[in-house]
């Protein structure tokens, strides 16, 4: 019973981290360059400070950010 309840922990802690792997958020290995972005549906503007973090802002919140300018909003 023991085993099987490790082995049902490893599985869950494994599907965990294959949902937030989907995402690629390691964007401390790009440079601050500030970009500006609006979301596609709602219309709402945002500065991120690359193109990196948009990315991923997108991904992890389900969001549609595109960039619209280099530079703050």
């Amino acid at each position: 019973m023991k085993v099987l309840i490790l082995c049902l922990l490893i599985i869950g802690m494994q599907m965990i981290g294959m949902a937030t792997a989907k995402c690629n958020c390691n964007c401390r290995v790009y440079k601050m360059k500030p970009i500006c972005g609006r979301e596609y549906r709602t219309n709402d503007f945002f500065t991120f400070p690359n193109v990196c973090h948009l990315q991923c802002y997108n991904c992890t919140h389900n969001r549609r950010y595109i960039v619209i300018r280099a530079g703050d909003c």
